[in-house]
């Protein structure tokens, strides 16, 4: 009896974006616990300033510019940063409080003592056409002072004064927690002051949201993200921190589909790039449109042909409505552009060879799934697989034909013309292949498979029925 499982079973879907292809698009995997307690970052106070600003400006500015300090930080140390704002009710309704100074140290050292902070980093900020800002960095334990410094620059600089800041702190941390920001590249780009004033609101209004205080809907968050794509289309991180949001309402259903998708969109339309079609054409998937999902991951090859996360989806939107073919036309050419990993080439290989069984090319399977379980020998899948193919090959080699019988009255007449011919033709013969002999050869390959995808799986040994067995 023919061992048989659905060679596709387990086609991946090879989400590379996130992490490999697609850099900080995709929400990433949560980081190893440092090896020191977190940095507890508070909002800072807002100094007034002979230029008027309105409240709900100076409330932003208080939480965000530490926040984006935090954020800067975290870029370059693992401090697992926590950000706290205070929260009060006026009129049954929460909202952020902001101070106009500074608390003592020891106040300030006893809120983060109480959260389990080892570090805690307040300050006070103004904004004219200047951003002014004073930082205090502690150690909660030692009450140690580690750093205090006042930073300004015009706005059109605020980047590069963030940034500048962020290593100084990270640099006045004990030990080695901060070394990094010693050696570390400066960012290749800063944002305007617009876009950054514009990604901020946003930052500050999502924080809102997960805090309790906003209760309104996404689209004046995504509103803002847009408009910091549209003021400084080459600074990244408002479109990293639109993309795993909309994904996240739609995943949700937190409201209707399309506010999250026509963000997506416009962000497409902003950034006509391959990445933000693959932002776009995951919130399709999440939407259940998965025409118009094809439809953008095909876009996205388009305008990059060297974009494998495009390619791989491709593949799969096409094997998903059995369109083996040319799932295997795309899956080829993101194994010929090469995957970043050898462990993820041997899986996009064993993909491929999955695809190849669908469509009858047996050699190519082969070769593909003898390649892939060489480069990666610990994958059971990729096993199985080849054992499929082995199997299968063992039910293409065409059995022996007999001799046509000859009737005894010719025999004699035919023998003395056959002599001259066999000898010429014993080598011929002896050098064809018996075919059961090679029938057998590829059950046996195959049934090591078999054997060794079981082996990997940790099912036990159990006798195996060969592949094949039916047909002996």
């Amino acid at each position: 009896m023919t061992r048989k499982r659905d060679s596709l079973r387990s086609f991946s879907r090879l989400l590379v974006a996130t992490a490999l292809l697609a850099p900080r698009i995709a929400a990433a995997a949560p980081a190893p616990a440092p090896a020191e307690p977190r940095l507890v970052v508070l909002a800072f106070a807002f100094m007034p300033s002979p230029v008027p600003n309105q409240p709900a400006f100076q409330g932003m500015i208080s939480r965000e510019i530490p926040r984006e300090l935090g954020r800067r930080m975290d870029a370059l140390a693992d401090l697992e940063t926590r950000f706290y704002a205070v929260r009060s009710a006026a009129g049954d309704k929460a909202r952020f409080a902001v101070s106009q100074r500074m608390g003592q140290a020891t106040e300030v050292r006893f809120a983060a003592r109480e959260i389990g902070g080892a570090f805690v980093l307040d300050g006070l900020v103004s904004v004219t056409e200047r951003l002014q800002f004073k930082v205090r960095l502690q150690d909660v334990k030692t009450a140690r002072l580690l750093w205090q410094k006042e930073y300004q620059a015009p706005t059109a600089e605020a980047g590069r004064l963030l940034e500048r800041a962020a290593r100084d702190l990270l640099l006045a941390l004990p030990g080695k927690i901060g070394a990094e920001a010693g050696t570390a590249r400066p960012p290749a780009h800063e944002p305007a002051w617009e876009a950054l004033v514009a990604y901020m609101e946003a930052e500050d209004l999502a924080f809102a949201l997960e805090s309790g205080v906003y209760a309104g809907g996404l689209d004046p968050i995504f509103d803002r993200y847009l408009t910091a794509c549209q003021e400084d289309p080459a600074w990244d991180p408002p479109a990293e921190h639109l993309v795993p949001l909309a994904h996240q309402a739609l995943s949700r259903g937190a409201g209707p589909a399309d506010v999250p998708l026509r963000a997506l969109e416009r962000l497409a339309e902003i950034r006509p790039g391959a990445a933000s079609q693959a932002a776009l054409a995951r919130g399709l998937e999440r939407a259940g449109r998965a025409t118009d999902a094809e439809a953008a991951w095909r876009h996205s090859v388009a305008i990059d042909p060297k974009f494998i996360e495009g390619w791989l989806n491709v593949g799969e939107a096409r094997r998903k409505r059995g369109d083996f073919r040319g799932a295997a036309a795309a899956v080829e050419k993101a194994v010929a552009l090469g995957l970043p990993t050898p462990r993820l080439q041997a899986r996009v290989r064993s993909d491929l060879g999955a695809l190849y069984l669908e469509i009858g090319e047996v050699d190519k399977a082969i070769a593909q799934l003898e390649t892939s379980v060489k480069e990666n020998p610990d994958d059971p899948e990729a096993h199985f697989r080849l054992g499929s193919a082995y199997d299968r090959k063992a039910q293409e080699v065409p059995p022996e034909v007999p001799s046509p019988e000859v009737p005894r009255g010719a025999r004699a007449d035919s023998d003395k013309a056959r002599a001259g011919s066999d000898k010429a033709g014993a080598g011929d013969r002896k050098a064809r292949a018996d075919p059961k002999k090679e029938s057998t050869l590829w059950v046996e390959r195959a049934t090591k498979e078999f054997r060794t995808a079981d082996r990997l799986r940790g099912l036990p040994e159990a006798p195996l029925v060969p592949p094949g067995a039916a047909r002996q």
